[in-house]
């Protein structure tokens, strides 16, 4: 059903109007639970409500001071929206009593009622028989109006809602889901920590209600909820619980002096093509901290490295500097380091409280030589992702401060990638390159050892040799159900 009506200064035009509306809407039974369209523009309020009234079924008595026009467009809405509608434009209010809607304005209705018109609200109160009706009180303002209010009197454990009559309704019948007995559950973690599981917890459990309390020195967690709840956080903290899955590391650093043919480093596609070990990878590009990786059939089936480190002499003097097995939990840093620590002295100075300088050594080590970053990630179908960061570092001279201490000065070159790879193949990573400067002395036994005549009987030889660092690395996941040893 839809009217439209246009405002204008003549009585004449808009009485048509109002006319023509009449007579299209003759012999249509309308009622209130009806859908209207409604197209105004201009028109007096009371010509409106007389019209909403014989259309929609109402019964309208309007005030003195109601006046105004209304400019209203609605499709297809119900005849209680569209009056509220218009009478919010036009700033009116209504009061209903029986069958009957009286209109006024709404300082009409704040005078006769002591109260905004926007301040319907009902008052209800409730006394809780398990809850408290201060948690009760927490979880029922999350659903309050904005005009709302929700008041706990602990001494009688009485709650008071005060609300618009369908928002009371609703926080009423939230009040009776909640108003059972709580239960206290403690899980005891055997493999996660309190201080991870519980933030969890907190966020599932029953806003105002639930309550968490945590006992790190024996990994328990205490729970408060209602029972239906205490099933879903048991299925969470069982979840979160679980053994963490290991990762057994085998790893093998060689390094191969590079012969003065090699001085670029290690051909890994000539590599390829003359040693059937690496057959069928294809063409390797291998850059400084780059990796391929190869399955353990290519490895004569298990991992025996023999094969392809006699491979590697060809390119000049190996040497295998360690061969560390070790085991580390899923998403944990394992590191290896092969190498020294380098002692050097720092000095501070203060002034003591009598004016004189009070000097103070520490001593500070500094890690130099050939350092490993693993970080494992178990994926699906046996796959690993592993984060590797080798780093090679050495000492190449020192500087002194104006206190006389020694500083190493180290350098270092490193790289990090990201691989996946399956449980048991192997990842080679190599191009790690390195120079060092070494003085050779050879001397005359007896000899060589006479203050400045000596210096005939010796001679000194400066040699610079480089290295490069090959790293395999094997790993396999350890789920309990197979023994491995370290």
């Amino acid at each position: 059903m839809k009217f439209t009506c246009k405002g204008n200064s003549l009585r004449v035009p808009l009485a048509a109007a109002l006319l023509i509306a009449l007579v299209l809407f003759q012999g249509i039974p309308i009622h209130a639970e009806g859908k209207l369209t409604l197209q105004f523009q201009g028109v007096d309020i009371m010509e409106v409500l007389k019209l909403l009234a014989e259309q929609a079924g109402f019964n309208i008595v309007a005030g003195q001071s109601v006046n105004g026009r209304v400019t209203l467009f609605v499709k297809d809405v119900d005849p209680w929206e569209a009056f509220e509608v218009i009478l919010a434009s036009n700033d009116l209010a209504y009061e209903r009593k029986g069958q009957i809607l009286t209109v006024m304005t709404q300082r009409d209705y704040e005078l006769l009622h002591g109260r905004p018109y926007q301040d319907r609200r009902m008052v209800k109160s409730l006394t809780p028989h398990y809850a408290k009706a201060e948690d009760l009180s927490r979880a029922l303002t999350q659903v309050k109006s904005n005009i709302g209010r929700v008041i706990s009197d602990q001494a009688t454990n009485t709650l008071i809602l005060m609300d618009t009559p369908p928002v009371v309704e609703e926080m009423l019948k939230l009040a009776q889901e909640m108003d059972q007995p709580l239960e206290t559950r403690i899980f005891s973690l055997s493999y996660g920590t309190v201080k991870a599981v519980t933030p969890v917890l907190q966020e599932a459990m029953t806003k105002g209600m639930g309550k968490v309390s945590v006992d790190e020195r024996t990994n328990q967690i205490v729970v408060t909820d209602y029972p239906f709840k205490l099933e879903a956080l048991a299925s969470m903290v069982k979840a979160f619980d679980e053994r963490a899955t290991e990762v057994l590391i085998d790893a093998k650093i060689i390094q191969v002096t590079l012969s003065d043919k090699f001085q670029l480093g290690i051909d890994w596609a000539a590599l390829a093509r003359e040693n059937i070990t690496l057959k069928g990878m294809g063409a390797l590009n291998l850059t400084s901290g780059g990796s391929i990786k190869v399955a353990n059939a290519a490895l004569n089936q298990g991992g025996d490295y023999k094969v392809l480190i006699e491979a590697l002499r060809s390119y000049g003097k190996s040497k295998i500097l360690s061969e560390p097995r070790l085991t580390v939990i899923n998403n944990q840093e394992a590191k290896i380091l092969v190498g020294s620590k380098e002692p050097y002295v720092t000095t501070q100075i203060s002034q003591a409280g009598t004016g004189t300088a009070v000097t103070a050594e520490q001593v500070n080590f500094i890690d130099v030589g050939v350092k490993l970053f693993v970080t494992p990630t178990i994926a699906r179908d046996n796959f690993i992702t592993m984060r590797i960061r080798p780093e090679v570092s050495s000492k190449t001279g020192t500087l002194t401060t104006a206190q006389k201490n020694e500083i190493p000065i180290v350098e270092t070159a490193q790289a990090e990638t990201v691989i996946l790879v399956e449980d048991g193949s192997t990842v080679i990573l190599g191009g790690l390159i390195r120079d060092e400067d070494s003085i050779d002395q050879q001397r005359i036994p007896l000899l060589g050892d006479i203050p400045v005549l000596g210096a005939l009987f010796r001679s000194t030889k400066d040699t610079k040799k480089r290295s490069e660092l090959v790293v395999f690395l094997t790993p396999h996941i350890i789920t309990g159900e197979r023994e491995s040893t370290q």
